[in-house]
């Protein structure tokens, strides 16, 4: 009871707490580094927003809105369905703002187990969570249909999702396919009487997704149409490893995901299907000819696009993600594959990608299909031998260019990288007591983002 009424004190002065805010120093035209008020969240820090007046931090199930001087102004709370934490609690992703409403990716996840029941291809669970900005004003608001809508996406991606990833566009199958006598990429489980997920489907997807933000139309950025802008989900390495194949085959083995999937739907489109709140349930869906693919070379990543943030200074879309696997991949156990195809890719976390121009190519891995390609602008080339020759960054702390947590632009060349913080009990750190949001200031040189210290 005394660390409970301890572990409730410190999160009650830690969210009307404000920002610890280091002074611009110079000429600089943003704080340097900002350390956020913790907040009672289930779990990290998922992405970041700014609207010119206010950031808006996005935890799993809290939004924090914070002035320029640090005040935490307001919390958008959303509460799990039974009280029993992360599993069963709705999921917040990654935050855009645009025009006056914040969008957030968004799963409402009940009915989820720890047992990976949950069914990533079919069911209702990829949506554009969406928050009228003016109108979060208080701490501990909890959504309602006065400032709180959703749009659903779902739709425009359970085709991939459950699609037959062995073949190509004309339904011929792929030579190098290593499933044998399978059509789906779940499968049934007669002892939980559940459906687990398996590989993904179509790229690696899955009918759910994280990073989000709003740019103009990729090939087409002097566009005046603005469009709703998403890193589209595979499934996890560790989830894919340990799902139960009839052959053991992994995530990690497939030739045909090694593209992180970027989709656009014009906002709209993303307006015509939006309802209130409280119809989350029967809300209407974009379509499949609504959503506009395209195709980064990357290598698999653990769960791929966890943020995304269009900066108009250099016309790039920044993409965080986890650490790819590909390097143990292509390096270890695959090697004894015979369908192991010699690549190997640099572990980069994020990526600057050009999106004022794509080329029409045909997509390693899928056969005769061609797709939408981009390219990276900005980073580093690999130094290893024999890797893949793609640009990217490699930060692994706070102080580097790895936004997988969040980034926002903020135009003029300059970035806020965002990274969680688990804040534990100062008198026993096996209790965690929320996460807060440290940021860091970053300024575009000849080749990427450096740290401004």
């Amino acid at each position: 009871m005394k660390k409970f009424l301890k572990m409730l004190a410190c999160i009650t002065l830690a969210v009307v707490n404000v920002l610890c805010v280091c002074g611009c120093g110079g000429d600089l035209p943003y704080n340097k580094y900002y350390k956020s008020a913790t907040v009672n969240s289930i779990s990290h820090l998922q992405g970041m927003a700014y609207d010119g007046t206010y950031f808006y931090l996005s935890f799993t199930n809290i939004i924090a809105k914070m002035d320029k001087n640090g005040n935490t102004v307001a919390t958008l709370v959303l509460n799990d369905d039974d009280g029993s934490g992360f599993i069963q609690s709705p999921h917040l992703g990654d935050c855009t703002y645009y025009d006056g409403k914040l969008y957030v990716s968004y799963t409402p996840k009940t009915g989820y187990t720890a047992e990976l029941t949950y069914d990533f291809a079919t069911d209702r669970i990829a949506y554009a969570f969406i928050v009228e900005v003016d109108k979060l004003t208080q701490m501990n608001q909890t959504p309602d249909d006065s400032f709180v809508s959703c749009a659903y996406l779902g739709d425009a991606l359970i085709p991939y999702a459950t699609a037959k990833w062995w073949q190509d566009s004309q339904g011929n199958d792929i030579p190098d396919a290593r499933i044998e006598g399978e059509n789906r990429p779940v499968e049934f489980d007669d002892d939980t009487n559940k459906t687990y997920v398996k590989l993904g489907g179509k790229y690696g997807l899955l009918n759910s997704l994280d990073a989000v933000t709003v740019a103009p139309q990729i090939g087409n950025t002097n566009s005046e149409e603005q469009y709703l802008t998403y890193a589209l989900n595979a499934i996890g390495y560790g989830d894919g490893a340990n799902a139960k194949y009839s052959n053991n085959f992994a995530v990690t083995d497939r030739l045909d995901n090694d593209y992180l999937v970027i989709g656009q739907v014009p906002i709209s489109k993303i307006s015509q299907v939006e309802v209130p709140y409280s119809q989350i349930a029967t809300a209407p869906s974009i379509g499949l000819t609504d959503l506009e693919l395209y195709f980064f070379y990357c290598g698999y990543h653990e769960y791929m696009g966890q943020t995304v943030t269009y900066d108009a200074h250099t016309k790039t879309l920044m993409v965080g993600l986890y650490d790819t696997v590909n390097s143990i991949k292509k390096l270890t156990a695959i090697k004894s594959n015979p369908f192991y195809d010699g690549k190997n890719f640099p572990a980069y976390n994020a990526y600057a990608i050009d999106i004022t121009s794509f080329s029409t190519e045909t997509l390693i891995g899928n056969g005769t299909e061609q797709g939408k390609v981009l390219q990276a602008k900005y980073g580093d080339l690999p130094t290893q031998y024999g890797f893949e020759n793609i640009k990217g960054f490699s930060g692994r702390y706070k102080q580097d260019f790895c936004i997988y947590n969040g980034a926002v632009s903020l135009g003029g060349g300059y970035i806020y990288s965002a990274h969680d913080l688990v804040v534990k009990d100062p008198d026993d750190d096996t209790i965690v007591i929320g996460h807060a949001a440290e940021l860091y200031l970053h300024k575009l040189g000849s080749n990427g983002y450096a740290l401004i210290k």
